[in-house]
């Protein structure tokens, strides 16, 4: 049995992750763990001066400069655009594929409180 954990973060939106668990996760990588980040949606959304395609290629070049920096391994980005994001077999199959996949003993899914909408 190995002592290197292979951490997940799941979170909504590009730059969650290092915003809600950057610190916990540069501790894992540093400790010599492996760390993966997954955003669910694309980033597509949200900017006051930029929106599709030239948003979502920015905002993947921000994860992958912040992942570059905290130490983590990989920085998936789903093709779900923003606002778009539903409970459905499909996207839960996914989040279970990327879980399985990294072999995850340890998923965070950092989630600031707010009230949800249908």
């Amino acid at each position: 049995m190995s002592n290197i954990l292979n951490v997940i973060v799941i979170a909504a939106h590009p730059d969650e992750p290092e915003i809600y668990a950057g610190a916990i996760s540069a501790l894992y990588a540093e400790m010599g763990h492996r760390v993966k980040f997954v955003t669910l949606t694309d980033g597509c959304c949200g900017h006051h001066e930029m929106c599709g395609e030239e948003l979502i290629a920015r905002r993947k070049q921000e994860a992958d400069e912040a992942a570059k920096h905290l130490g983590v391994l990989e920085y998936v980005v789903l093709p779900i655009p923003d606002g778009e994001l539903m409970p459905t077999p499909e996207v839960r199959k996914e989040v279970i594929r990327q879980i399985r996949g990294w072999e995850a003993d340890i998923v965070r899914c950092p989630m600031r409180y707010r009230k949800c909408r249908p």
